[in-house]
């Protein structure tokens, strides 16, 4: 089904099919952000088994990641953009709503896929600034960038002097999901164990560590990462088959770096998609593949395969001139 609606998106390379992706996505995320805030002071009119600040995804580690890939595709926005009046005016404060949210929910998910996403999406626009000295502000930037990721992946294990921060035991139970979900994969690297069937799988390949960590009655139906849920499932081959899909998409985003320009609104638009579907691949690495956050990476996917017979290709407008068919 996710296949037929990446096909489906491939579609979609007009600049208008562009910004209302981007416009559907920004407000799914608002909306979110709006309805998280109302569960958080305790005014959801909806009496779930569950009190948190879930959204409508269901979990908290959902609801935070997909937040922080709206908040990814706003900042992208807005800085490719350079907007100014009251559009920078939304932007701005959607961003910090979106941001609040995720420092509410308290999910790591969240924290991890925005954190990431915004050091990408400023490193990419002070490179295509017109800044004197952009090369030595980018390269600064990117060495407080490496030293701060290299600070956060050591407290995501508990080292250093983020431990306190970024540490959670849930952490620990996804090391045991990934380890049981890699030796699926090597013990059946064909055909895998079937698909969606790893929770009937997980307690034979977990290992005594596992068990011992976490109690003999705990399970699990996935992976926490959706490349060792496809080959632990289907096998190489079927992981070969979706690697090939990620390289080329993520292959298109680098094209569309190359080809931004502030007064091309295409080139903008595809940019945003592009940061998008990199804050889709970092929860890919982390998290399931939940279908309320899934469709929309498979939907930015499709639209960065799509790019690649875009208008963008075949001419270029020239920076801070605009074609004057269309206003964000």
């Amino acid at each position: 089904s996710l296949t037929v609606v990446l096909v489906a998106a491939t579609s979609l390379r007009s600049p208008s099919s562009l910004r209302r992706v981007i416009n559907g996505l920004i407000g799914v995320g608002c909306f979110e952000v709006f309805y998280g805030f109302m569960q958080a002071t305790g005014n959801d009119p909806i009496k779930w088994s569950a009190q948190d600040t879930f959204g409508t995804l269901g979990n908290i580690n959902f609801q935070s990641a997909f937040v922080a890939i709206s908040a990814t595709v706003i900042a992208s926005r807005m800085l490719a953009t350079g907007n100014t009046g009251y559009k920078k005016w939304f932007y701005s404060v959607a961003l910090i709503l979106h941001g609040a949210m995720i420092y509410i929910n308290g999910s790591f998910q969240g924290q991890a896929i925005f954190g990431f996403s915004l050091v990408v999406v400023v490193l990419a626009a002070l490179y295509k600034s017109k800044l004197r000295f952009k090369t030595a502000v980018a390269f600064g930037a990117s060495l407080v960038s490496v030293a701060i990721s290299v600070f956060t992946a050591a407290g995501v294990f508990n080292k250093g002097p983020f431990a306190r921060v970024f540490y959670q035991e849930t952490l620990l139970f996804r090391e045991d999901y990934w380890h049981a979900g890699l030796k699926m994969t090597l013990a059946n690297p064909i055909f895998g164990v079937g698909i969606d069937s790893y929770g009937d799988w997980y307690r034979f390949f977990r290992g005594s560590i596992s068990t011992m960590r976490t109690g003999p009655d705990r399970t699990s139906n996935s992976a926490h990462n959706i490349f060792l849920d496809i080959s632990s499932g289907g096998g190489l081959p079927l992981l070969l088959l979706f690697s090939i899909l990620v390289v080329a998409g993520l292959y298109r985003c680098l094209s569309n770096l190359r080809k931004l320009s502030r007064g091309n609104v295409e080139s903008v638009e595809l940019f945003a998609v592009s940061m998008g579907f990199l804050a889709f691949i970092v929860q890919s690495l982390i998290s399931i593949n939940q279908i309320g956050v899934g469709i929309w990476g498979w939907i930015l996917l499709g639209v960065l395969l799509g790019s690649s017979n875009s208008s963008l290709n075949d001419h270029q407008i020239p920076a801070g001139v605009s074609d004057g068919s269309w206003t964000p």
